[in-house]
């Protein structure tokens, strides 16, 4: 799973998070230092199964921001 880092009308930056990367990513990917202020985009996915497998499902996702 890759994450990217989001900047003003830029959702794809230079900076990325891959999840269990494999060998091939882990070599063309570059080390990256999070910094204060920063912006990332990441996916969440959350399995219910006992097998730990996804599945895809018309659910809306709902997500709070308290100030």
């Amino acid at each position: 799973m890759l994450s990217c880092q989001q900047t003003q009308n830029v959702i794809d930056g230079k900076k990325r998070i891959i999840l269990n990367p494999s060998e091939g990513q882990k070599r063309d990917f570059e080390t990256a230092t999070f910094a204060e202020n920063e912006v990332y985009g990441i996916d969440i996915l959350i399995s219910s199964g006992e097998d730990g497998k996804v599945t895809s499902q018309d659910l809306l996702d709902n997500f709070v921001s308290f100030n």
